[in-house]
């Protein structure tokens, strides 16, 4: 009889976690493992969880680890939820809680336990350096049975929070690579889109806007650029997560003051990212503090795209500097110009990056090893080991390592709204 896995997600919206998790729960091996999942309903997660079969329940699930002040505001909800889970778990016999995120674990670790219902806590952050995300990790890690971690990176940073070695397993994520992230040829579909000339290159960055995505980057490194490469267009992929829209507005500002206005194409959110990948002739990672394992780079690899990104978090686990990418330092606008450049002066070079990029994801990071992996874990968990044969093992830590501090990078050029924008929204 399959185990029932219960899959707890704090938010509806759909960023890189619950990406990692829809991708998870298409491959899991479903007569060994039944899954079922609970989230807010103010998004689009549980219709896309519906759309693969997983039963959904909608719930408020508190959210206690965003600022000190939104987390009071929920902890009022805290008591009132946990009755109702403790319900939930009785009612549909849970064997296993999935917690897909820090705040998932804080919020349903507590009743879980009281069941006697072992959880796996997915770690997909790298937290800011601070005394409360220390007490807070150390906790959550108390009640955990094992903990994810998303990359070698997120692995050493909770062992440097004293948080015990052997509740950790690093399962790299997985893209479906014979399906939707493949290698595919332009169709010309974003020049059509927003009135582009045919010869235009476009360069673009996808993900959140948020400040410590580092847009802001992409752009003063674009401004750098332009001078000589005045046929690039730099597109940016994303929306802000919460509706939050004074980022935006910050980066259409920047894109002014640079000169650029012209050549940059604001893309919104998009759910065809394998067709936007196919239309960028790079892709950049411009994240200002660690990305414990970026998916857009996994999918920009995947699609054969060379990539610019900043050596820092998980990063030096996807890119080989040189090999399947270049790195550059986090906030580094002068760097980020100057290897975008050599890029798009080289296309032979940029082609070559791109399918050594393609290679390296077909060994480390497919769809089917991750599930696996994660199978591996469940049934450690539970007492019952599965068999890994065929499980893609994590490689090691690759030779261009991490950067250390967990602290934003030192720009100079962010404003004293941005800074602020980066202390609320990122952990």
């Amino acid at each position: 009889m399959a185990h029932r896995v219960l899959y707890a997600c704090e938010t509806a919206q759909v960023s890189g976690a619950e990406t990692v998790l829809l991708n998870l729960l298409s491959a899991i091996d479903r007569s060994a493992f039944e899954p079922f999942a609970i989230c807010p309903p103010d998004g689009p997660l549980p219709e896309r969880l519906a759309a693969i079969g997983v039963p959904v329940q909608a719930a408020h699930v508190p959210r206690l680890r965003r600022t000190v002040r939104s987390a009071t505001r929920e902890l009022p909800r805290l008591p009132s939820f946990l009755r109702w889970l403790r319900g939930y778990l009785r009612d549909h016999r849970i064997d296993l809680v999935h917690c897909n995120s820090f705040g998932a674990e804080l919020a349903c670790a507590a009743a879980a336990v009281e069941h006697g219902i072992p959880t796996v806590w997915h770690m997909h952050d790298i937290l800011k350096r601070r005394w409360s995300n220390g007490w807070l990790l150390r906790r959550t890690a108390r009640a955990a049975d094992r903990v994810i971690c998303v990359s070698h990176a997120v692995a050493r940073e909770l062992e440097s929070w004293s948080i015990p070695s052997q509740k950790l397993t690093t399962v790299y994520n997985g893209l479906d690579l014979a399906g939707r992230f493949q290698p595919r040829p332009a169709t010309g579909r974003l020049h059509a889109q927003f009135g582009l000339p045919s010869r235009a290159r476009l360069v673009g960055i996808v993900g959140q806007l948020t400040p410590w995505k580092g847009q802001h980057v992409f752009l003063r490194a674009a401004g750098l650029l332009h001078g000589d490469r005045r046929e690039a267009v730099f597109v940016i992929v994303g929306a802000p997560l919460f509706g939050d829209r004074r980022y935006q507005e910050q980066l259409n500002t920047i894109a002014r003051e640079t000169g650029i206005e012209g050549n940059v194409v604001f893309a919104g959110r998009r759910d065809d990212i394998p067709e936007v990948l196919a239309e960028l002739e790079i892709v950049v990672h411009a994240s200002i503090l660690p990305d414990p394992l970026p998916t857009v780079l996994l999918e920009a690899g995947a699609c054969a795209k060379p990539v610019v990104a900043t050596a820092c978090g998980g990063v030096p686990e996807i890119v080989d500097d040189g090999e399947t990418g270049l790195l550059v330092p986090p906030g580094d606008t002068e760097a980020m110009s100057a290897a975008l450049d050599r890029l798009l002066a080289d296309r032979e070079r940029a082609a070559a990056i791109g399918e050594a990029a393609r290679r390296l994801i077909e060994q480390r990071f497919g769809l089917e090893g991750f599930a696996r992996g994660v199978e591996q874990v469940y049934g450690e968990v539970l007492g019952e080991p599965v068999d890994a044969d065929g499980c893609d093992a994590p490689a090691p830590p690759t030779a261009a390592e991490q950067c250390e501090s967990t602290e934003p990078a030192t720009d100079s050029e962010i404003s004293t709204t941005e800074r602020e924008s980066l202390d609320e929204a990122t952990p």
